[in-house]
């Protein structure tokens, strides 16, 4: 999709075409998602004469707290432009946004690999099996750390390097910081991350919610 955003940019179609494309995108992948789920499970049928209203009780209270969750992380990450834009200057936020991109790549690979352990989680707290849910939440965070210092390292000794390359020198100078400020004190939430999997995983996660809208 970014390649195909790219090339729509490219050819002075501009921001319409990009957006337009990225909404084309989500929805062709969205089909392309149902059709593998029905070709996984072709026995698999909907019905509104099989919905349960206690069923549909709990969805709406776990994903309730998942939507709170998703608000807050979007105030935590994407309202940063607003502030810099409005206090310090339009210019200012480009200087911020590419520092800021590379560490939410960097997050959100730690991310994908900690998602496994939720329904691990979930599993295990279905067995009431509380020495197992411990060690698997070690693992979780070992696993996170294993991951999120090397890549913390990595931004910060090839960064500016990384920066000048992709979108040149005077970048590099002004966006190297705000990357390193960034960076490092994202690793040790990310060393977490198997902790907020584990209260998706046993559907805790509403005080979660709570804490991320606090901050």
């Amino acid at each position: 999709r970014r390649s195909v955003e790219k090339g729509g940019n490219v050819m002075g179609k501009g921001i319409v075409a990009v957006g337009t494309i990225t909404i084309v995108t989500g929805i062709l992948a969205s089909l392309f998602m149902t059709y593998a789920a029905f070709r996984v499970c072709p026995n698999l049928r909907i019905s509104w004469a099989d919905a349960e209203w206690s069923t549909l009780r709990i969805l709406l209270s776990f994903g309730g707290a998942v939507f709170l969750i998703t608000i807050a992380q979007q105030l935590r990450f994407q309202s940063d432009a607003v502030v810099i834009g409005s206090f310090i200057s339009v210019g200012a936020v480009g200087v911020f946004a590419i520092g800021a991109k590379l560490v939410a790549y960097g997050t959100d690979t730690v991310q994908a690999m900690a998602q496994v352990f939720t329904p691990i989680f979930s599993h295990l707290e279905a067995l009431q099996d509380r020495d197992e849910l411990r060690r698997t939440l070690i693992l979780g965070n070992r696993s996170s750390s294993m991951i999120a210092f090397p890549l913390t390292v990595g931004l910060v000794l090839g960064g500016r390097a990384f920066i000048r390359a992709w979108v040149g020198n005077s970048y590099a100078t002004t966006s190297y910081p705000v990357l390193v400020v960034l960076a490092i004190p994202t690793m040790f939430y990310l060393a977490q991350a198997g902790s907020t999997k584990l209260l998706y995983g046993i559907g805790k996660h509403r005080t979660l919610a709570l804490v991320l809208l606090a901050e």
